[in-house]
């Protein structure tokens, strides 16, 4: 795509800081989806028209029940599903990267470590209160909703090196992390969920990662050009 003037929409500040703040806000939203059973207040937001549409032009498909069915019922039946896939007891989808990567076979293992490492070199923090493994899925979705935001706000004060920076570390992080799991994480719930909202939710977050990969390496070449 082009921008009016003929140029790469990669030189266009304007447009790549709506393009970047979009992308964090998708980011932050399914963070929030793995990062805990689903609220009430939630579930209200994701039926409220303008995220319920936004959601279905991202060609996410709701089943009526979700709408339909009494909140507490709602909830109560996707908290338990959250624990069920997530948490256990028993067998579940661990969702963290040290457990999907080849050979993974324990928590806290290489991919924990340098997930820790590159959240650390970029000056952001880990809230006091998060106890959890720094590989799980809502941290990454997290530091990408952070890393987007930032470039968001570099192109808006059109700091293009800035920018560019920021786009790089999350291209990086795409590639060495998100990419090489998320796929077979997603795929697996997809064939165990007994829900269409977690069924949902995980295509919508394997499409996406994929299609942000081939954005932030399609914009890199049009950097390069530059």
């Amino acid at each position: 795509m082009e921008t009016s003037a003929g140029q790469p929409e990669f030189s266009d500040p304007v447009l790549m800081a709506g393009k970047s703040r979009q992308r964090s806000q998708l980011y932050g939203f399914l963070a929030s989806v793995y990062q805990k059973e689903p609220t009430t207040d939630f579930l209200r937001e994701i039926k409220c028209s303008p995220v319920a549409e936004a959601l279905g032009d991202a060609g996410v498909e709701l089943e009526p029940e979700f709408f339909n069915k009494p909140e507490s019922e709602l909830t109560l039946e996707l908290a338990i599903e959250f624990t069920r896939l997530f948490v256990g007891p028993g067998k579940h989808i661990a969702p963290c990267e040290s457990l999907h990567i080849a050979g993974g076979d324990q928590l806290w293992g290489a991919p924990a470590v340098a997930v820790k490492q590159a959240i650390s070199e970029t000056g952001f923090e880990f809230r006091p209160e998060y106890k959890d493994l720094p590989d799980h899925i809502s941290v990454e979705l997290e530091f990408m909703q952070r890393l987007s935001a930032a470039e968001s706000e570099a192109w808006g004060t059109a700091d293009c090196n800035e920018a560019r920076k920021y786009r790089s570390i999350e291209a990086n992080f795409l590639n060495n992390h998100l990419s090489i799991w998320v796929g077979r994480f997603c795929d697996r719930i997809i064939a165990d969920t007994q829900t269409g909202y977690f069924r949902e939710m995980a295509k919508l977050t394997r499409d996406f990662i994929a299609a942000d990969v081939a954005e932030c390496q399609k914009d890199g070449d049009k950097g390069e050009r530059k």
